[in-house]
């Protein structure tokens, strides 16, 4: 029975509200407020900003205000002379590669004559080294025609005298005599 007393009440309440009575209407719902961009909550238009009475906050506000606006200036000065030396470190380092590419070029150049010098060194060695048989065959050869051109005039040659001096490519041994001792 209650629920069907609750049933009609709410019958005639939703008839009456159909109906257009005013009194039993429902307010209509404003929308919500939405953030600002700095994420502070707007203020539904008409209602003015009514500071917080804290009365013996002001003198610290200021204080506070005033301490962080000198730490922001400090700060905006930093910035500025980060930025200036960063320019100049920048103009340094554009300097600085350039050098670099140019001794990076007279490297590659003194390279690339260092490698033709060495050819030219082992192809001289190679020359050299060679015909060094040919040569020591040609003087022998020359000291028998000679030889022979004495011995045609009459003249009486000791045997064959072996060379006096070490080929170059194997080093003189030098014979040192031990220092006197006293």
């Amino acid at each position: 029975m209650k629920t069907r007393a609750i049933g009609i009440a709410a019958a005639f309440v939703a008839g009456l509200i159909l109906c257009g009575c005013e009194r039993f209407k429902l307010p209509a719902r404003k929308p919500a407020a939405q953030p600002d961009a700095d994420g502070a909550q707007a203020r539904p238009p008409g209602k003015k900003f009514i500071p917080p009475k804290n009365e013996g906050m002001g003198p610290q506000l200021k204080e506070q205000l005033d301490k962080e606006l000198k730490i922001r200036k400090q700060l905006e000065g930093e910035k500025q002379a980060l930025e200036e030396e960063n320019k100049k470190l920048s103009a340094e380092v554009a300097g600085l590669k350039t050098d670099l590419a140019r001794a990076n070029r007279d490297i590659d150049e003194a390279n690339a004559m260092m490698l033709k010098l060495e050819k030219r060194l082992g192809d001289w060695k190679k020359n050299v080294l060679g015909y060094r048989a040919e040569i020591m065959a040609g003087l022998h050869e020359n000291r028998q025609l000679l030889r022979r051109c004495v011995k045609a005039l009459g003249v009486e040659m000791p045997v064959e005298v072996p060379p006096t001096s070490a080929p170059a490519t194997q080093p003189a041994k030098a014979t040192t005599q031990p220092a006197p001792s006293k």
